[in-house]
C-alpha cells in the first residue's frame, strides 16, 4: 500500500473502505481479469473519494502491465486522494484469484519495478500483496 498522508483522511482512522478491483470490474460489467482500464478504476475511486470522508484504498491489481504503467497507476491514484494501493505479483493481464488453484506469478525483477514505480510516488509506504505465491 502506498499511502499518501498530505491529502488523505488521518492514517489513524478506523473507518475506510476496500475500493475491490472485483467490485469495481463488476460494477462496470467486466470480470476481474484487467478487462477495466486503469483509467476507469480511477475514476472510479475519485467518486468514492468524492463521496465519503473516508480513507479509501485500492485494490491496483498488478499494477496494469509494466514499470511505466504502474507509475502513472501510482500518480493518477496519489492525485484522486486514495490513501493507499495494493500490489499483487500476479501476471498481466491477471484471472480471478478465486479461479483454480495456481495462477502464473510475474517476474521477480519485472514485480520490484512495479513496486519502484509505486515508491517513486510515495516512499513513505509501501505494500505489497504477495496473494499468488502459495
Amino acid at each position: 500500500m502506498m499511502a499518501f498522508p498530505p491529502q488523505s483522511p488521518s492514517a489513524q482512522d478506523s473507518m475506510g473502505l476496500w475500493a475491490s478491483g472485483l467490485s469495481i470490474a463488476s460494477s462496470l460489467g467486466y470480470r476481474d481479469a484487467n478487462e477495466v482500464s486503469w483509467s476507469q478504476l480511477v475514476q472510479s475511486v475519485e467518486r468514492m473519494v468524492d463521496s465519503r470522508e473516508l480513507a479509501v484504498l485500492v485494490d491496483g491489481d498488478g499494477g496494469f502491465g509494466n514499470f511505466n504503467n504502474a507509475r502513472l497507476l501510482a500518480r493518477k491514484l496519489r492525485q484522486a486522494r486514495v490513501a493507499g494501493v495494493s500490489l499483487e505479483d500476479s501476471c498481466f493481464p491477471k484471472l480471478n484469484s478465486l479461479i483454480g488453484e495456481r495462477h502464473p506469478l510475474a517476474d521477480i525483477d519485472d514485480f520490484c519495478d512495479r513496486l519502484r514505480a509505486l515508491n517513486m510516488q510515495s516512499p513513505k509506504i509501501l505494500f505489497s500483496w504477495p496473494g499468488s505465491r502459495r
